[in-house]
């Protein structure tokens, strides 16, 4: 089965260069111009990927890309000119997955759809499962015996990607849940920023580690009672991140 990509950008070149590129690298590439075609696309033809522009004629990617995730949690790709990093940042806090910069090199750009595709499997499009990690930090997908994770009010479901805490499940994005689960199944342990990144980026992104830190202050927001003092994921100084949880 193709891997479905809606490119979402109103320049009609670049349009037509990424749909010809990308059916040529086997995936089924459907275009739109502008923000209501695109949305009107989403609904009837759902993607397992969005390429995002943020400048476009009658709304911008911003707002597509939140009402997206108010309804999906597919990866999303911004594709911009604008590389000013307050705009990469609130594409990031509104649940992108990652970003690139115009002008791009079309290989770069295929090893981050690969890669966010990779960490996205088939499995209902819009709710994917996530992956765990053996003793030797290998990816693998979780078994019966780890498909739950409990730590007091929070509960961490493995195959259904799905976080509770307080009894309320939180709307987290695939990559959110993916950091979850991955310092959650290292409990106790501090992981580097660079480590954590990459184990959830791939080898092909761009090595930001400020997309997990947007990422990372997020999934608090989401999870913390406290934000600002959080109790389960902690920044330890100069060595990375940490689930920190007493039986």
């Amino acid at each position: 089965m193709n891997r479905r990509i809606l490119i979402i950008e109103d320049d009609s070149e670049i349009l037509d260069l990424l749909i010809i590129a990308l059916e040529k690298q086997g995936y089924n590439a459907l275009g739109c111009q502008n923000g209501m075609d695109a949305l009107r696309q989403f609904e009837q033809n759902p993607p397992d990927l969005v390429l995002l522009d943020i400048q476009l004629p009658d709304m911008d990617g911003f707002q597509i890309c939140r009402h997206i995730r108010n309804v999906s949690n597919i990866p999303i790709i911004f594709i911009s000119c604008l590389s000013d990093g307050s705009d990469v940042i609130l594409g990031l806090e509104l649940g992108a997955d990652d970003y690139v910069t115009k002008p791009f090199d079309l290989y770069q750009l295929f090893a981050r759809i690969k890669a966010n595709l990779r960490r996205a499997p088939i499995f209902n499009r819009g709710a994917f499962p996530t992956v765990s990690l053996d003793p030797q930090n290998k990816l693998q997908q979780p078994n019966s015996e780890t498909q739950r994770l409990h730590f007091g009010d929070l509960e961490i479901d493995l195959i259904y990607q799905r976080a509770v805490v307080r009894g309320k499940t939180l709307a987290l994005s695939y990559k959110e849940f993916s950091v979850l689960s991955l310092l959650a199944q290292k409990v106790n342990q501090i992981i580097s920023e660079d480590k954590l990144h990459h184990w959830i980026w791939g080898t092909e992104s761009n090595g930001d580690t400020r997309t997990l830190r947007v990422h990372i202050s997020n999934l608090r927001k989401k999870l913390e009672a406290y934000p600002h003092l959080p109790s389960y994921i902690r920044n330890i100084r100069g060595q990375g991140y940490q689930f920190v949880w007493e039986s």
